[in-house]
């Protein structure tokens, strides 16, 4: 109840995008927005991240659908995540992010599905932003804002970086996270079944169709690749591959040079 309690005080009355974000939504409003949802998480080998990330998850949407959609991990996530109550595994025959999410989406029972990575975790602004965005129809996908975990002026720089390719291109990532509706979601065919770039993929069929809605609360992602081979080469090397993927190289190419050199 607290939790509920902090997410209608976190609410203002904001206009974005034609989403209004009300601080009046009754507690019985938020508890049938939570069992509208279904949060799909990919997953391979980051039973790290998992630990930390779906309790927050559960405690923020406590009536929510948790599928973790897992590509063989050998790292003890299947086990982690079967031990955990309330989150379900679901075992994918396939290690690809695209065919991992689809299969979530398959298996989701909510009208509204969240995909997140498994590093990922929203602000209380952002679960927020979800129970506003799942209470207008108008509204059939969205994302949220990106932030690192980390408080360093180079970590606020790709921050900064990332809202510039925004405000620019309306171009999101995966790791900031996907709100859609599960009808339009099977519209559209789901995720492309690419090796890589499906999630910028995906964004371009939305907006083919739908508005595709910026939120302002926050999706927190962890800045460990960046602190692990460094802001400006993982900075660069996502240019490179944006830039070549929209140059028409294909995605197995463009997952090769990650595998490689990413």
């Amino acid at each position: 109840m607290a939790v509920k309690t902090r997410l209608i005080a976190f609410c203002r009355d904001v206009h974005l995008n034609r989403v209004y974000f009300s601080s009046r939504y009754p507690r019985k409003c938020i508890r049938g927005c939570f069992h509208m949802l279904s949060i799909i998480i990919p997953n391979y080998n980051d039973a790290e991240s998992l630990q930390k990330n779906l309790p927050v998850l559960k405690r923020n949407f406590p009536h929510a659908e948790i599928l973790v959609v897992d590509g063989g991990s050998s790292d003890g996530s299947q086990s982690l995540v079967e031990q955990m109550p309330a989150v379900s595994l679901i075992r994918s025959s396939r290690l690809q992010r695209a065919y991992q999410m689809n299969l979530g989406a398959y298996e989701a029972t909510g009208s509204v599905l969240l995909f997140l990575h498994a590093d990922t975790v929203l602000s209380v602004g952002a679960c927020a932003d979800v129970i506003a965005a799942a209470k207008d129809p108008q509204v059939k996908a969205g994302f949220f804002r990106f932030k690192l975990d980390e408080k360093k002026w180079k970590y606020r720089s790709i921050e900064w970086m990332v809202k510039k390719r925004i405000r620019l291109f309306n171009l999101p990532y995966g790791d900031q996270g996907l709100f859609i509706r599960k009808d339009f979601f099977d519209k559209l065919d789901g995720f492309p079944a690419l090796d890589l770039m499906e999630d910028v993929a995906m964004i371009e069929k939305i907006k083919r169709n739908e508005k595709l809605f910026s939120f302002p609360g926050a999706a927190l992602t962890s800045a460990r690749r960046w602190k692990k081979k460094g802001v400006v080469r993982i900075s660069l090397f996502h240019g490179v591959l944006l830039f070549a993927y929209k140059c028409g190289v294909k995605p197995e190419t463009l997952s090769g040079w990650r595998k490689k050199w990413g």
